[in-house]
């Protein structure tokens, strides 16, 4: 018995995490850590108490009871993740918990220090929000300029009094707005990397409609998936 307790010793001593075990009605029955920093207060304060009794948000000590009831119904491992004020500071904190095998009444929280995953995963959200409005804004700028080509297109071919220049300056001008709508769609679009084909196509075709002043007694029958 005296082996198998230093060697658990040993290796929760080699461990960052933190180990609480706890009844069903969250009172601290035993604490093991080898950084107290991460507790909200000392261990002798603690133990004996309650969740509820020891200042923690009631928010979240409504979440740890909810897990601790989880746990004890019998889901192998129940997790949660929450933001406390401890003794090193705001620290963001992932937490694993089990039943103790043998026992009725209680549960092993293992609580580990995610703040720095944590960080650089909100960094990361941050970064891809910001490249994405780039990329939207990308888009936006391409489909102006490529408007502002059709528009000069469209102004030159009313002083063309050749109708053959004049079909070519048309054609051209209708290449340049379906790459325009193109970039037009991936702006509005929420999913940068595809477009509705459906959409595209419907807009395209109505506006090819309109340029060449197509007979009214055509009709635009389209089946085409997104």
């Amino acid at each position: 018995l005296l082996a198998s307790e230093r060697k658990n010793r040993a290796f929760i001593s080699a461990l960052p995490d933190l180990f609480l075990t706890m009844d069903r009605e969250g009172r601290y029955i035993d604490i093991k850590t080898s950084n107290p920093a991460i507790l909200i207060g000392d261990e002798k304060d603690l133990l004996g108490h309650s969740i509820a009794e020891v200042g923690l948000p009631p928010d979240l000590v409504t979440k740890m009871l909810d897990a601790i009831s989880r746990a004890l119904s019998g889901q192998d491992v129940v997790v949660i993740e929450y933001d406390l004020d401890v003794i090193e500071g705001r620290r963001h904190f992932e937490a694993r918990i089990v039943r103790l095998a043998g026992e009725a009444d209680l549960v092993l929280f293992i609580v580990r220090d995610t703040s720095a995953q944590h960080d650089m995963q909100k960094q990361l959200a941050r970064s891809l929000r910001e490249k994405e409005t780039l990329l939207r804004e990308i888009h936006h700028r391409v489909k102006n300029n490529m408007q502002i080509i059709s528009s000069l297109l469209n102004l030159q071919s009313s002083f063309i009094e050749d109708e053959e220049i004049e079909n070519i300056l048309k054609d051209s001008q209708s290449r340049v707005k379906s790459m325009a709508l193109v970039h037009e769609k991936l702006y509005q679009a929420d999913d940068l990397a595809q477009i509705n084909a459906a959409e595209y196509i419907r807009s395209l075709t109505t506006s090819m409609f309109h340029n060449y002043s197509v007979h009214p007694g055509v009709e635009l029958i389209l089946d085409v998936g997104d």
